[in-house]
């Protein structure tokens, strides 16, 4: 049965941000909410209580009749996304015999800046408004449009942000100089999704106009990398950048492979990856990395590599079912041989070298992030190149927090007990330790003040779960009572880490496995998982009776995620026990269906 519109949006939110699940900043507004809509396609039937299609054309024709722009404002306060194609329906009746009229309507005479802004569509306060009438101006085509389009873009992202999107591309229709001059700076903007919707607009320019300049703001970091590879790969698939002369410009097809295929990018499903030809890169990819290495084309292409053999099958079948033809998928024996080249003393020199040189940004005021500094630091972790410990604690720490996270993740790999002493004086500066633990748990995902802060903390979580001393054991015991539930997630799990990794006095033993003990009763259900997860570290009878009671759970994730874990424990040695606790579980549940479930997965066991 097919979905319904609302099933498809609630489908696509769990699916989509999921990644979010490791952020503290989640919030759903109208801006959030209409991109989200717009990327991952999610419109289908007309959204409750939409006006009819004759009764909006009847009053946008009223007002073209009346040259009437405050009516022309009333009229276009309808959800931009659904009547985006109805729209330029409507305005195809009359751009050719009443295009003046309309452009009155919607672009009307305002040298002295005295209209109001319900008469003013470009400049309305409702951003429903904006969108709907740079739609049409897109499609009329009228030249008359552009420099209000332009003036328009920028008043729009200080005001009313959520119509961005549509007078962007509506600008990039026109394909003018001042177009493209208007809407670039935008690739570089702190709001990830303006750097989204300005890539897609100026990827409708023709390839050799917006080469560089698309390259360089892929090559910049943006926590929406993603969604800016998709958005371009509407138009210019890597390949094509990868099939460029211009070094700089193949870059730009890498970052969008690193971004497609990146394994914390979670946001889009396979059936939208698919379609932007990774297969066809493979090839490519690896003559210009040998050609010309660098930590971007390093990165980009071992990760091909994984991306490739996970999902040959899955091409393969998508191929079948859609009827869309998969290039090329190279041999497992191919990529492995691939894998073990980018891991070879001659790949490791060149990043060690290119990591002696590198030119780090230490200027707040550099537009373009450096996306290279970041790939380096991570394959210095994944090296384990541990000659450049401290350079990596100096990026960690830096001011400007360029690369603090990639840093961060780096000492992971590489740090030493110092290192964990350093970290935990950073989280100090970062957070207020003490009031974060003092304040109520909260179940769901919170807003943060400081967000780049609490990330970078969130990071330093990660990083300290890799180093195994006391210190970090220490940190972790506190830092679990955090009232957010991503950081307590994750100082659960690296809590775990360490503690089962050391040895611990008895008096921390117990205080770990009580700690593990409560937290099977968090109030957030991402802190419960992480708690089935780690008694795999910590099986004690004790701890496996907990993950046995999660098996009644009403939450379905909490009742697959510990079946998984007492089918490992149950087969690496504590079958007894497991099924004793299981027996002990389903006693206690008053429901039947439950009971029965348990019983059934108990018999499964034995």
């Amino acid at each position: 049965m097919a979905l319904t519109f609302i099933q498809r949006l609630v489908k696509g939110f769990n699916q989509a941000f999921s990644r979010f699940g490791e952020k503290s900043t989640v919030e759903i507004d109208d801006f959030e909410l209409e991109h989200f809509l717009i990327y991952h396609g999610l419109i289908g039937s007309s959204p409750e209580n939409q006006r009819s299609f004759r009764d909006v054309r009847a009053d946008i024709l009223g007002a073209v009749k009346q040259k009437s722009c405050f009516e022309m404002g009333v009229a276009l306060k309808i959800a931009p996304l659904y009547w985006e194609e109805k729209l330029k329906t409507i305005a195809a009746e009359i751009k050719n015999t009443q295009q003046d009229a309309l452009l009155a309507c919607l672009v009307p005479d305002n040298a002295d800046d005295m209209l109001p802004p319900s008469q003013n569509a470009l400049y309305s306060e409702d951003w429903r408004v904006r969108a709907n009438a740079a739609t049409i101006l897109g499609f009329v085509g009228s030249s008359a449009a552009v420099e209000r389009l332009a003036n328009s873009l920028n008043d729009t992202a200080r005001s009313t942000k959520s119509a961005f999107y549509y007078v962007s591309n509506a600008l990039a229709t026109f394909k003018t100089n001042h177009a493209l001059e208007v809407i670039e700076p935008f690739l570089y903007s702190d709001n990830s999704w303006f750097c989204v919707d300005a890539a897609g607009a100026m990827s409708q320019w023709p390839f050799e106009v917006i080469a560089e300049k698309l390259a360089k703001g892929l090559t910049s970091v943006n926590k929406l990398s993603d969604y800016t590879a998709i958005s371009v790969s509407k138009n210019y698939k890597p390949k094509v950048f990868l099939a460029d002369q211009r070094p700089a410009v193949q870059n730009g097809g890498f970052a969008m492979i690193l971004a497609l295929v990146d394994p914390t990018h979670k946001a889009f499903q396979n059936e939208q990856v698919f379609p932007t030809k990774l297969e066809d890169c493979f090839s490519p990819a690896v003559e210009l990395t040998k050609s010309h290495a660098t930590a971007l084309r390093v990165t980009a292409l071992s990760n091909l590599c994984d991306w490739l053999n996970q999902n040959h099958s899955a091409m393969r079948v998508f191929a079948t079912s859609t009827g869309i033809e998969v290039g090329d998928i190279p041999a497992e024996s191919i990529l492995t041989d691939t894998k073990n080249y980018l891991t070879s003393d001659e790949v490791k020199a060149k990043i060690d070298q290119l990591f002696t040189s590198h030119i780090w940004q230490t200027e707040r005021e550099a537009a373009a992030k450096d996306l290279e500094g970041q790939c380096l630091l991570a394959l210095i972790g994944q090296y384990r190149m541990t000659q450049h410990l401290s350079r990596v604690e100096e990026l960690a720490v830096q001011e400007n927090g360029f690369y603090a996270e990639s840093g961060i993740d780096a000492l992971g790999a590489i740090g030493s007990e110092q290192t964990v002493q350093k970290l935990i004086k950073e989280t100090k500066a970062l957070v207020n330790l003490e009031s974060r633990a003092t304040r109520a748990h909260s179940a769901q995902p919170v807003v943060e003040d400081q967000p780049e802060n609490t990330d970078a903390y969130w990071h330093i979580l990660i990083a300290l779960g890799h180093l195994k001393y006391e210190i970090s054991f220490d940190f972790l015991l506190s830092a679990v009572q955090d009232f957010a539930p991503d950081k307590r997630q994750q100082a659960l799990t690296s809590l775990i880490k360490v503690g089962s990794a050391i040895t611990l006095s008895a008096d921390k033993k117990a205080l770990m496995q009580t700690q593990l003990t409560n937290s099977f009763k968090d109030v957030s259900v991402s802190v419960k998982q992480a708690a089935i997860e780690a008694a795999r570290l910590l099986p004690t009878p004790e701890i496996i009776e907990e993950v046995a009671l999660m098996t009644a759970s009403k939450e379905t994730s909490l009742w697959k995620e510990s079946t998984r874990v007492l089918k490992e424990l149950a087969e690496s040695g504590h079958k007894g026990v497991v099924l004793k606790q299981l027996e002990k579980a389903a006693q206690a549940t008053r429901d039947q269906t439950k009971r029965e479930r348990i019983l059934t997965f108990a018999e499964k066991l034995k």
